[in-house]
């Protein structure tokens, strides 16, 4: 982001589209509607079952571990309109970096905090000895984010191609959506407190 605000002439030395010609490649083929539709029904369903966790796990912050739980959530809640609403409007409409080059730029650079995850698997996985089942989600959760690093790694040093290209989006989709699946799925506390959530809203629908 700096690069940006503070050295644009190499912001634009570095990222020249003045080159490309978007139009070369057929709409056709830079559009994904399958793709776009799965990307959007992941994120309804993501953001439906996250936002109750959140709550239920602000609840119960007297714990640590509840505390990083919810800071993570609040992080991933805000990341996944940029991987899932936006990834599936671009998709639809067949739009490429170079389409709206400074706002791509802006979204990525965000979307750049989950470099964090790194330093806090040891704390995490250091509750094993107390919670056993923190232990699981954390490493379920941890365990997609190793997979999806991994992933991007091999991606530079594989030949590209499209199949590949999906995999790891998807893969780094998950990292930020799939945790509420885990929390309903092995953490009692949460899950109890979500079926309260949801039990007060269908008695006000």
């Amino acid at each position: 982001m700096a690069l940006l605000l503070f050295r644009p002439e190499q912001f634009t030395k570095l990222y020249d589209c003045s080159r490309v010609n978007i139009s070369e490649v057929p709409l056709l083929e830079r559009q994904g509607i399958i793709n776009g539709t799965a990307m959007l029904i992941l994120f309804f369903v993501f953001e439906i079952l996250y936002i109750p966790c959140v709550v239920a796990i602000w609840k119960h912050r007297e714990h640590s571990c509840y505390k990083f739980l919810f800071f993570i959530g609040i992080l991933d809640i805000l990341m996944l309109p940029i991987q899932g609403l936006v990834s599936a409007l671009y998709s639809f409409f067949g739009v490429v970096p170079c389409s709206f080059l400074t706002f791509n730029f802006i979204i990525g650079s965000f979307s750049l905090y989950s470099r964090p995850w790194l330093w806090t698997m040891a704390s995490s996985a250091f509750g094993l000895y107390y919670f056993i089942w923190l232990f699981v989600q954390v490493a379920a959760v941890n365990g997609i984010n190793v997979a999806t690093f991994v992933l991007f790694t091999l991606m530079q040093n594989l030949p590209m191609s499209k199949p590949l290209i999906v995999v790891g989006f998807y893969f780094n989709y998950l990292m930020f959506g799939f945790p509420p699946i885990i929390y309903l799925l092995v953490n009692r506390t949460i899950r109890n407190e979500c079926r309260k959530i949801f039990k007060k809203i269908i008695k006000l629908l």
